[in-house]
């Protein structure tokens, strides 16, 4: 309330108190504070013209990062454990939003298909890779500790290998098909360093499409557990 609004109300008061019963009055009251609490602010008072909502593209434009990462990731495929490694990487908007891409590839050879057989009686095996684009968001990314989320959309391939008499040394491609995966992940990463970060975590790889004699899309999907070492400028 400015001082003129005061002296205003000062005088109000004075003259209607002289004149008017109490019920009336104290209602002449109220009706003449409401009325200067409602007089415009004072200079000091008023926002700041400057205030503007928070939108992801600033003022002074879009903070750029980038990362790779090599990743190891335990899982199991057509019911068996299997380990994946591979790689990802990306741009980093703002410290928090990631666009990029990842693939994978099965490294252990114990996953057999015993549906199949070659000649000689040999059960083929299974080798499965994939990879396609990473979507991911970083929350609350300068914090020591914080939850990173991504998701990666993409396509691999399954293949038997098989008919070898005398191991891997004469073993050729059986069969092979194309697959989509749909692969969301969440982790919890360590700020180890102001270039390296650690996360660990599990995610949900989810294949169709496949057609192998013996692979199902159920034995392709599953769900993975697995560490990433982040290399880059976050």
């Amino acid at each position: 309330m400015t001082t003129a609004s005061r002296a205003i109300v000062r005088a109000t008061v004075r003259a209607t108190a002289r004149r008017l019963p109490a019920p009336a009055l104290a209602l002449a009251l109220s009706l003449g504070v409401a009325a200067a609490s409602a007089a415009p602010l004072a200079a000091q008072d008023r926002p700041g013209t400057d205030d503007r909502p928070q939108t992801l593209v600033q003022g002074g434009g879009i903070r750029s990062g980038g990362y790779g990462a090599p990743v190891v990731r335990f899982t199991t495929v057509k019911d068996r454990s299997a380990v994946l490694t591979g790689g990802e990487g990306g741009w980093i908007v703002n410290h928090r939003f990631v666009l990029g891409g990842a693939g994978f590839g099965m490294t252990t050879d114990n996953v057999r298909v015993p549906e199949v057989a070659t000649i000689g009686g040999q059960v083929p095996r299974l080798n499965f890779g994939y990879g396609g684009v990473l979507l991911g968001y970083n929350h609350t990314p300068g914090r020591l500790v914080h939850l990173t989320g991504q998701v990666l959309l993409g396509s691999g391939g399954a293949s038997l290998i098989g008919g070898g008499l005398r191991g891997d040394a004469d073993a050729a491609t059986l069969d092979t098909d194309a697959v989509f995966v749909a692969e969301p992940a969440l982790h919890v990463e360590v700020n180890v360093a102001s270039f390296f970060r650690v996360a660990v975590g599990g995610s949900w790889r989810q294949v169709s499409g496949s057609s192998l004699v013996g692979v199902s899309d159920r034995d392709l999907s599953g769900v993975a557990g697995g560490v990433t070492f982040k290399f880059g400028r976050f």
